[in-house]
């Protein structure tokens, strides 16, 4: 059996501090354990002193975007489950599935259709 959202780590990375803070929000009220990041560099970080079940990673950002942290995430130890998030369409995006994350949420979304994806994929872990 996997993993249930109140027992599991999360990890928010986006550069929109008000979307950041909504997702973190929510999921802490879940019960989740909950870390934010406003760029894949950062989160990389966070990722080396705790130990993330899953990232949910907004794709453009600056310093390092959301495909580059999932190559990066890739190379370590401990690979979570990554769930990324855009705006826009684009052959980047059909990629970052090639290299391993779970999915795409286009926005706009709901936050009950994020639920719904990142609670499917930590009970399937």
């Amino acid at each position: 059996m996997g993993i249930k959202l109140q027992d599991s780590n999360l990890l928010i990375v986006d550069d929109d501090d008000s979307l950041r803070s909504t997702l973190c929000d929510f999921f802490s009220e879940e019960g989740a354990n909950v870390f934010s990041a406003s760029n894949g560099e950062e989160a990389l970080q966070i990722t080396l002193v705790e130990n993330i079940d899953l990232i949910l990673s907004d794709i453009k950002m600056p310093v390092m975007d959301g495909v580059e942290l999932l190559k990066s995430i890739n190379d370590s130890r401990h690979v979570p489950l990554v769930w990324l998030m855009s705006g826009e369409s684009n052959m980047k995006e059909a990629g970052a599935i090639e290299l391993g994350a779970q999915g795409l949420l286009s926005k706009p979304f709901t936050l009950l259709t994020v639920l719904d994806k990142v609670t499917a994929s930590l009970e399937s872990k």
